[in-house]
């Protein structure tokens, strides 16, 4: 390549040329250089790319999955299913053997939601992968009850916004949970036995009789074996105390949304079997019904209300032994209470309180759990105000020091010790899953930071600090 004898001294007219076709030279090998740093980073890309495939290549043939059976993966893809219905086309697209397990696991097709009318055309391959297993169907619509026809005598659950009231060619004989979500119009509960003989949960909010049904041959009324039953009541009157006497022998658990109150003409509803009651209380009016209602067998009574009474809605709870309280409640009347669920933190000292003043009072309790409100004890980081900073701290130190020294002194009175559990969620499925698992800071005070199933626990204080 030229080079000027002096790249001091000024050019001269004979350097002008091949000064001019050394730079065009070196702008040629720059753009050569480019291009070539170009194609080589492609390569390299390329290269990576074709690594990284092998490398999931290695590691999915090392990896623990593969040494788990196949039945194992059947049942894993069962629950997968059971969570969403898209999850067995999701598994079955992953590897030639997940597909496989997959079409070979009919109960992971049954539970069915008809999300999507668009793809309705695709249900049918749900019908069939699912084999003969008893189907899960969620229906958005109720005009699409009808493309159940060719499978109702499969379905063990469904779930619709509204019951047909014209349904003569449709029969499910072996339904066992029915839940009819937005009912326009009352449900009679005699036409449910002629559709769904073998159904044993039912939620309707809008539940009857025929209106020509006379109170005294409810017993002559044929029901389905209702074992479980929820309803709203928004009217008391004879149907209402048919409906429940009907299924009388056969109920074990109810949950009433109570709008009215009342009695039902003098009439005491007997519920003989009956075990799980919840009550969701709205009205403004006293329920003398529920107040006489008789459950010699109850063993757990869930209330949510806003009454100004601190006693129970219901008065026969002498067999109860799993209590949920959303107010300040006398808890007298519950003589074999065990487990006892309050929401509001300051119902907790009411209820030590009544403890301290009679020791025979409950005498077999053993668990209280306490709803823990993000809104009382917020994370610090949350809140920006200093001053309320230091007032939640403050209520967080008072609270725990009230209830740790009530509770000490309830304890040294009782033979049987309580102890409390403070969680952020709970519902009645856990009813006895702290029990054995809650050994944190304090003797009997315990903090679960988690959720309403306890997939974990952690120590914490009443400020919702990690300990």
């Amino acid at each position: 390549m030229w080079s000027p004898a002096d790249i001091h001294a000024f050019p001269t007219p004979n350097d002008l040329e091949p000064a001019k076709e050394a730079i065009e030279e070196v702008e040629s090998q720059i753009a050569n250089t480019t291009q070539l740093m170009a194609q080589t980073q492609l390569r390299l890309k390329a290269l990576e790319k074709e690594l990284e495939k092998e490398l999931e290549i290695r590691k999915a043939w090392i990896s623990p999955v593969r040494r788990v059976l196949d039945d194992v993966l059947s049942l894993i893809f069962e629950a997968c299913g059971e969570l969403h219905w898209k999850m067995p086309l999701c598994i079955a697209a992953v590897s030639r053997r997940w597909r496989e397990i997959i079409l070979a696991t009919p109960r992971a097709w049954a539970y069915i939601q008809f999300n999507f009318p668009r793809r309705i055309e695709g249900l049918d391959q749900f019908f069939t992968r699912s084999g003969q297993c008893p189907l899960h169907v969620y229906l958005p619509h109720d005009e699409q009850l009808t493309l159940l026809s060719s499978v109702s005598h499969r379905l063990k659950s469904l779930s619709i916004g509204e019951l047909p009231r014209n349904m003569d060619d449709i029969y499910f004989p072996y339904l066992n949970t029915l839940n009819i979500r937005n009912p326009s119009h009352y449900v009679d509960l005699c036409d449910l036995n002629q559709l769904f003989p073998h159904l044993q949960v039912l939620k309707c909010m809008r539940l009857g009789v025929r209106s020509n049904t006379e109170l005294e041959s409810w017993e002559s009324i044929e029901t389905p074996p209702l074992k479980s039953l929820s309803l709203k009541v928004v009217m008391v009157g004879p149907p209402l105390f048919m409906v429940l006497q009907s299924v009388k022998d056969t109920l074990v658990s109810l949950k009433v949304i109570v709008e009215a109150g009342n009695s039902i003409h003098g009439s005491d509803i007997v519920l003989p079997n009956l075990q799980d009651l919840t009550i969701l209380y709205h009205s403004k009016e006293p329920a003398s019904w529920l107040q006489n209602m008789k459950t010699p067998n109850l063993k757990t009574y869930i209330e949510s209300s806003s009454v100004g009474s601190p006693e129970p809605i219901c008065k026969n709870l002498d067999t109860v032994q799993r209590a949920s309280f959303t107010r300040k409640v006398d808890i007298t009347p519950l003589r074999k209470l065990c487990l006892l669920q309050l929401e509001p933190l300051a119902d907790i000292l009411h209820i030590l309180d009544q403890l301290s003043q009679d020791v025979n009072i409950c005498p077999k309790l053993e668990l209280i759990t306490i709803q823990l409100f993000h809104e009382t004890f917020p994370a610090w980081d949350e809140v920006e105000d200093t001053d309320e900073i230091d007032r939640k701290k403050k209520l967080a130190h008072e609270t725990q020091v009230n209830v740790e020294h009530r509770l000490s002194e309830v304890n040294a009175l009782r033979s049987q010790q309580i102890r409390i559990v403070f969680a952020p969620n709970f519902d009645s499925d856990v009813w006895g899953a702290f029990d054995g698992i809650c050994r944190l800071s304090f003797a009997n005070i315990h903090y679960i930071h988690g959720f309403s199933r306890v997939n974990h626990v952690v120590q914490v204080n009443l400020t919702g600090r990690r300990m």
